[in-house]
Order: C-alpha cells, then sequence, then structure tokens
C-alpha cells in the first residue's frame, strides 16, 4: 500500500524519530510517518512503512477523507486507514486494516522496492566491467551572456578499458573535442581552435579523475559511471532516495529512481534485465544557479566489448598549437 512517502527511502531518520518494536519488528516513526530499517551492503536505510494495525492516535492528520466502505466508516490520509477508537479511557482513532477494496498503487509502483539496492547492483555490474562503450546524447541548461538560460546539446562517446585507459568524443553546440588518457597523461583537444594541452596524472582511472578535478578543475563527460567505487561516492550526498517504477527508455524496460542531495536532485533509469546497465540520467541544480538542468540519453551501450588500441590513439591535426594549464586547486 502507498502512503505518505510512498517508496521514498531515507538516509537517516527525522530527528524526532522514535524506535518502536511490534510483534518482533522494529519500526522507528515520527508523528504519523513510519519507517523500517532495510540494509545494502553494510549501509542501512529507512524504507516507508504502513504503521502498525491498532496503533492510537488522539487526533487525526490535517488533511483525511471520510469514506464509506463495506458497511464501515473509514478516515484515509495518504493511503493510511483510521477508525474511531480509544486507549486508557480516551477516544481517538486507530490504524485500520486497509480494505479490500481500497485503490491499490498504479501499475509500475511497486512496493517495497529499495532504490539504493537498485542502484547498487547497476554500480557493481559498471564496476565489474573491465571494458565498456556508450553513445549519450546530452542537454545542459547554461547562462547566457544576457543572464537567460540556453540549452546546450552534445553527442559524446565514451570508451573505457580499465585500468587505465579511457577516450571521449564530443561534437556539439559548444565545439568537437577528443580526450584520451593512457595511463600517464590525459591529452586533451579542441578541433574548433585547434589547440590541445597535456596533463601528467596517475596511473588509474579514478585517481586521474580525481586529480583532474581537484586541481585543475576538469570533469571529464559522464565521469561517474567511470568510477570503480561510483556507489560510495554518489550515496555519500544522498539524503533520500524514491523507487518511482518500471518506465520505458528507447523500448527498454527501466528502473526509475530518483535521489535528492543538498545542491541537486537527480534521476536515473536503469535498465531491469539481467545487465543493469544506465539508459538515462538527469539532474536538477534549482533554479539559482548557473547550471539549471542536465540530461543525457545513453542511446548506445555495449558492456564487455572488444576494443582495439586505435580507439585510444591521441592523433593532433596540423598545425595544432600545444597550451599549458597549471594546478590550481580552487578551480575544484
Amino acid at each position: 500500500m502507498s502512503g505518505p512517502y510512498g517508496n521514498r527511502v531515507l538516509t537517516n531518520l527525522p530527528a524526532g524519530a522514535a524506535r518502536y518494536a511490534w510483534q518482533g519488528q522494529d519500526y522507528w516513526h515520527d508523528g504519523f510517518g513510519w519507517w523500517q530499517p532495510s540494509w545494502v551492503g553494510d549501509s542501512v536505510y529507512y524504507n516507508w512503512a504502513y504503521p502498525p494495525v491498532g496503533y492510537y492516535y488522539p487526533t487525526l492528520p490535517t488533511d483525511y477523507n471520510t469514506v464509506e466502505m463495506n458497511g464501515n466508516t473509514y478516515y484515509e490520509a495518504e493511503g493510511v486507514y483510521y477508525q474511531e477508537g480509544e486507549q486508557d479511557g480516551q477516544k481517538g482513532y486507530v490504524v485500520a486494516e486497509a480494505p479490500e477494496t481500497a485503490e491499490q498503487p498504479a501499475a509500475g509502483e511497486v512496493e517495497g522496492e529499495n532504490p539504493f539496492k537498485i542502484f547498487k547492483n547497476m554500480c557493481d555490474y559498471l564496476a565489474g566491467l573491465d571494458t565498456f562503450s556508450m553513445v549519450a546524447e546530452t542537454t545542459v541548461d547554461e547562462m547566457g551572456l544576457s543572464g537567460e538560460k540556453v540549452q546546450v546539446s552534445a553527442q559524446r562517446i565514451l570508451y573505457v578499458s580499465r585500468p587505465n585507459k579511457v577516450a571521449v568524443d564530443v561534437a556539439g553546440d559548444r565545439g568537437t573535442k577528443r580526450i584520451v588518457y593512457d595511463g600517464k597523461t590525459v591529452s586533451m583537444l579542441d578541433r574548433g581552435e585547434n589547440i590541445y594541452t597535456v596533463v601528467q596524472v596517475p596511473d588509474t582511472i579514478d585517481a586521474a579523475l580525481d586529480t583532474l578535478a581537484q586541481d585543475y578543475g576538469v570533469v571529464v563527460p559522464l565521469e561517474d559511471l567511470m568510477y570503480k567505487d561510483l556507489y560510495d561516492r554518489a550515496v555519500a550526498r544522498v539524503s533520500a532516495g524514491q523507487y518511482l517504477g518500471l518506465h520505458m527508455v528507447d523500448n527498454l524496460k527501466c528502473h526509475h529512481l530518483a535521489f535528492s542531495t543538498d545542491v541537486a536532485n537527480w534521476e536515473v533509469w536503469i535498465d531491469a534485465g539481467d545487465k543493469p546497465a544506465p539508459r538515462q540520467i538527469t539532474v536538477d541544480y534549482g533554479q539559482n544557479t548557473a547550471r539549471s538542468r542536465y540530461s543525457a540519453d545513453i542511446t548506445g551501450w555495449v558492456g564487455s566489448p572488444e576494443l582495439k588500441a586505435e580507439k585510444f590513439k591521441f592523433e593532433l591535426p596540423d598545425g595544432a598549437t600545444r597550451v599549458e594549464i597549471t594546478p590550481n586547486p580552487s578551480k575544484s
């Protein structure tokens, strides 16, 4: 039964939540909100739970509907049903079993799905691949010269060969670029300006990406998907997650997940088949930032392809000019 928090899962309970044991099970509750703990790996999360039948409240929630069903009077609020009752001689309301004819969750709203577990399955799948490639159609809202938001689009082709090879080709509204990591350096070419730069970096993909971001303020397109420890990095900033159902993306049935952080809300659609690859990603940064929304439609995904050495060649066009960039941690 869906309720006030649906399939929303919290990483931390509300400050006033109290433990409540009921028929051998542990609950936590705060007002009319109830949760039960669940584990994903070594991390505990809190799933919304239907309140225990018979639990007494002196008053009803603020917004409720009076429902006459099967000869009984119910008071329904956000999917939870109450009936008049009493405790210690005080009249009030108790949580009731949902009537059999009560509306059930809509198709695709699967009760009990933990978004963190599904997301971890995707991260584990990606981390276990020695090679993968993808084509992504991306759009991002950026600030225009007059302060207006403008949409910038690009196609990005990404090749990854662990532990130390990456190639990215970008073609879009901001020009054509190529980025290659060979285990020692990251080489970046702007084909439109015919300029390039080469940066010394560590010998693993994760460490190289961290160096680029922290020392140079450079973010490689779709870099999060390359990290072996993507799950830990991502959920460290998440305050809540929600399972939104099974939805179609490019004729593929996908788990639709939504997550909240202090600075952004993001969603991911993950293939519901036996290879849980990401198929679509959106990030909403809010309206008061230079970027307000980013989206990536992953139209071409290949897990474990045979990637030949040519994919990772970095060849310079005639007349290309080298420019030097120096570390600047303030750009991070």
